[in-house]
């Protein structure tokens, strides 16, 4: 990896790391700044050829596009369980 790619990557991981800070201390003025600051990184690597793996995914997922799911919880109304799910017309019962 060169050396530009490397420290693409490792703004990316710092600024990544400010913005866990930002969202924590419910600092929502630098939480936009930082991520106006990832999103023109992402760019700048996708502008260069740069393979910085999930970039795309990882920005989707910082900005909210992709929403993060902290627990697995059955909804209520839904099966908690493939055993527990009625066969469909195509199954046999």
């Amino acid at each position: 990896m060169s050396e530009f790619a490397l420290g693409v990557e490792e703004r990316i991981a710092q600024t990544r790391a400010s913005l866990a800070e930002a969202r924590e201390a419910e600092d929502d003025y630098l939480v936009e700044v930082l991520l106006g600051e990832l999103e023109s990184l992402v760019t700048i690597a996708y502008n260069n050829d740069l393979e910085i793996e999930g970039m795309h995914h990882m920005l989707a997922v910082e900005t909210g596009a992709i929403p993060v799911v902290e627990e697995s919880q059955p909804l209520k109304g839904q099966f908690s369980n493939a055993a527990t799910i009625p066969p469909t017309a195509d199954e046999p019962a």
